[in-house]
């Protein structure tokens, strides 16, 4: 495996103006692992849901950075 593809948060963003700390908290779990790992990772967006954006976390092996940016920039480069 190169490289792995999952969701940047358990939900959509938040609506502006909310202000809900534990709702922010969980939404946040899911960058926790790479973080923690050390290993290089990129949230990008990745569509929408309900009108609110929804992001598409890469990561790779330690030391692939390089291909977290390449797959990053391709799947930028795609139409909506």
């Amino acid at each position: 495996v190169d490289a792995i593809l999952f969701p940047t948060a358990t939900d959509t963003a938040p609506v502006q103006g909310s202000n809900n700390g534990l709702s922010a908290y969980v939404n946040d779990v899911m960058t926790v692992s790479a973080n923690m790992a050390g290993i290089p990772a990129i949230s990008v967006p990745f569509g929408l849901c309900e009108g609110m954006p929804l992001g598409l976390q890469i990561a790779a092996q330690y030391g692939d950075d390089d291909l977290v940016l390449r797959i990053a920039r391709h799947l930028e480069s795609q139409p909506a």
